[in-house]
């Protein structure tokens, strides 16, 4: 009875072992890199917003709006606001401010944009809409193309348009990531990864929901076993907008 139970279990442990090791072998994660154009998407939605709703012959008031969402979303993509200096510069307006409403200088700005007479209508905001959504789509074709894939024993770099792809044994990877902006992380959990596969160091910028994606990779070296818990390949998260 005792060998004829061993016959029984035997199968069924080895049922329960096979699968797991299979799908743990054709597992992978891909990060792709990013330009800086995905952060217009605020300003492609709302020229969507002002081209349903502005009137036939076009307004001047939804045209301020629109250009004011633009404006302060290119400050966004052109400059870096660390955690510091989004601080500093709050402190700044937050003072400016003041000074203009104690001195009464509110009316004397109010007068300035009264003279501007800007007027868009929906063929405006819709071409804007088009022109920066074709941008946006041309790059997420481009970061398919050109992605990396992380697997149990390696890393591959794949360039679709070069036609090869690198690859990279997967005990040497170190990586973490790095909030270079307050408000890209806002806008779409942006962030920049940087690896280190052996002595080469590679920055991935503008990954989409960076921390996220990080974590997804800690888990998985973790369950793969390639690094033991106490391995150091997972760095800590910092604030660095200055390099």
């Amino acid at each position: 009875m005792k060998s004829a139970e061993m016959l029984i279990e035997k199968p069924d442990l080895g049922t329960k072992i096979a699968p797991a090791a299979h799908d743990r072998s054709q597992r992978k994660i891909v990060v792709r890199s990013h330009t800086p154009v995905i952060y217009y998407y605020p300003s492609i939605v709302m020229a969507l917003f002002c081209g349903l709703m502005v009137p036939t012959d076009g307004s001047g008031v939804w045209a301020g709006l629109f250009l004011t969402t633009f404006f302060a979303n290119t400050v966004v993509v052109l400059f870096d606001f660390n955690s510091l200096r989004t601080l500093f510069l709050g402190l700044v307006a937050a003072v400016l401010g003041l000074l203009i409403w104690h001195f009464g200088l509110g009316w004397l700005i109010s007068q300035s944009l009264s003279l501007l007479h800007v007027r868009m209508n929906s063929h405006a905001f819709f071409t804007f809409a088009g022109f920066f959504g074709f941008l946006i789509l041309c790059d997420f074709v481009w970061a398919h193309l050109n992605r990396w894939e992380f697997s149990a024993n390696e890393v591959k770099h794949v360039q679709t348009f070069a036609g090869h792809s690198t690859n990279y044994p997967g005990r040497a990877l170190n990586f973490r990531v790095l909030t270079t902006d307050v408000f890209e992380r806002l806008i779409l959990g942006a962030g920049t990864m940087v690896l280190l596969i052996g002595k080469k160091q590679v920055r991935l910028q503008n990954v989409i929901l960076a921390h996220h994606k990080v974590k997804e990779l800690e888990k998985f070296v973790r369950s793969t076993g390639v690094f033991a818990d106490d391995a150091d390949v997972f760095g800590d998260d910092g604030d660095d907008g200055d390099e």
